[in-house]
């Protein structure tokens, strides 16, 4: 009797189981998984705002220097406006110290730095 009731509950797994592959194949079957809609991924939200950007030049012998500053009270101006004068100041001293010597062996250009 062990034996048949074994058999009867397999018999009935089988059945549960295929009767919900089936369940599942024929309501998701009609609808493509991408339309299904799990809330994963986020909505892209487009964030406008006004830059105003101040151009400049900063040249003598030995370098010329363009760049453009965002206005400070912008979104991420001084952060920016930081970055930017830490980038000039270290090619100023560069230009400074090299360009004299090259010119020393006929070096007759500028360094030139364009920061947009």
């Amino acid at each position: 009797m062990n034996k048949t009731i074994l058999i009867a509950l397999l018999i009935l797994a089988i059945v549960i189981i295929f009767s919900g592959v089936v369940f599942l194949y024929l309501n998701l079957g009609e609808l493509p998984l991408a339309d299904i809609n799990f809330n994963l991924e986020k909505e892209e939200k487009e964030i406008s705002y006004e830059v105003s950007l101040k151009e400049d030049t900063l040249r003598n012998d030995n370098y010329e220097i363009s760049f453009k500053k965002i206005e400070s009270n912008s979104l991420g101006g001084e952060t920016v406006n930081s970055f930017i004068e830490n980038e000039i100041k270290d090619f100023k001293d560069k230009a400074n110290s090299k360009v004299p010597n090259l010119r020393e062996n006929n070096f007759e250009h500028k360094y030139i730095m364009d920061i947009g």
